[in-house]
């Protein structure tokens, strides 16, 4: 699936920097990996919310 989506150019000069500095090939691997950081921080959110709510929901009980 392709998906087209405009940036600021805040966003696009840290993707051509990131690109530029060879650790990255092109702006999709830039992106990718920036995808991935956040569904990981999403995981690991999720995570901590359902531990906080745990304790929550047996107090209720």
């Amino acid at each position: 699936m392709s998906t087209s989506i405009a940036l600021s150019t805040h966003f696009e000069v840290f993707i051509r920097q990131q690109v530029e500095s060879g650790r990255y090939n092109n702006a999709r691997e830039v992106v990718r990996a920036g995808l991935r950081v956040l569904e990981d921080q999403e995981r690991l959110n999720q995570a901590k919310l359902a531990g906080l709510r745990q304790p929550i929901a047996t107090g209720v009980q």
